[in-house]
């Protein structure tokens, strides 16, 4: 009987190591366009502050490419610096077999002072120095479920393949 029991943890061991969790957080925006939208142009200020931050990605393993690791070396940067936006980075890239370390490396900034935008504020555009800031969002990682549900299956074969060694063994 202590057998079983012992068949049994195994079998739940290996069946509960195979598991994993995953966390993601994205940032998306929307301009307004459309009929019937109307949006009064609003303008900010960009308050950049003259302490450069630094936001460290480290990946083990393949799967992720350098423009998805920049991306979250930048998003580290953002939260580290509690920032809006990372002005200028620069990036750091050490690569050595499939693990990977990114940094990223810039002016943290942030928009205050919003208010609605005057006459005086449209030579901006017209001399042509407006810039819309990028949006950055993780992209999906190609192939994980792939080979999740292959982990996961060679989990369970392994797991049964235990069970039934064990019930083997017992007779």
């Amino acid at each position: 009987m202590s057998r079983n029991l012992v068949s049994v943890l195994i079998v739940s061991i290996v069946v509960l190591a195979s598991c994993s969790s995953k966390k993601a957080s994205t940032a998306k925006t929307s301009d307004i366009h459309g009929v019937g939208v109307v949006q009064y142009p609003v303008v900010a200020e960009l308050e950049v502050k003259e302490q450069k931050v630094s936001g460290v990605v480290e990946w083990r393993g393949g799967g992720a490419s350098l423009s998805t690791l920049k991306e979250m070396a930048i998003t580290e940067a953002i939260k580290k610096s509690n920032a809006d936006v990372l002005i200028e980075p620069v990036f750091d890239i050490e690569v050595r077999g499939r693990n990977k370390t990114v940094t990223a490396t810039g002016y943290p900034a942030n928009y205050t002072n919003f208010r609605n935008a005057v006459a005086a504020d449209t030579l901006i555009q017209k001399i042509g120095v407006h810039k819309k800031a990028d949006s950055i969002e993780p992209l999906p990682e190609t192939g994980k479920g792939k080979r999740t549900a292959k982990a996961i299956a060679i989990g369970a074969a392994g797991a049964l393949g235990l069970f039934l060694a064990s019930l083997l063994f017992l007779w």
